[in-house]
């Protein structure tokens, strides 16, 4: 059987989405050292997927699209306009709020994946 997108790109979610709450547990740990400016994770993307879509070109006129490969998942500083006085950026209430949203990103992914396996398993019986 041959790879499937799906898990590929699902897989390819978790990865990002581990890497998001690792950068945001950083920042929480960081959240009394000064100077520190408070970073995320680049959005994920399809371009970031691993992914690869080739156009039908059925004439060679055809524009060409060019396959970067997978980029590696890069860290962003985000500006704050909450600095303290020491300098730090990291808004506590705010990396709270990013953690959830990865946890419920994580498990609608999780769903999607059961959901997904379950109907393959369904359509080989």
């Amino acid at each position: 059987m041959s790879d499937i997108f799906l898990f590929r790109l699902a897989s390819r979610n978790v990865q990002w989405l581990g890497e998001s709450q690792a950068m945001v547990a950083s920042n929480i740990a960081n959240a009394n050292t000064p100077g520190y400016e408070a970073k995320r994770i680049a959005p994920f993307s399809m371009r970031d997927s691993g992914a690869s879509f080739e156009l039908a070109a059925t004439n060679a006129a055809h524009i060409s699209t060019s396959s970067d490969g997978a980029a590696s998942f890069r860290a962003l500083n985000t500006p704050s306009p909450e600095t303290t006085l020491s300098g730090n950026s990291v808004n506590i209430e705010q990396q709270l709020v990013e953690l959830g949203n990865i946890n419920r990103s994580h498990t609608m992914d999780v769903n999607i994946q059961r959901a997904f396996h379950q109907m393959l398993l369904a359509s080989l019986k």
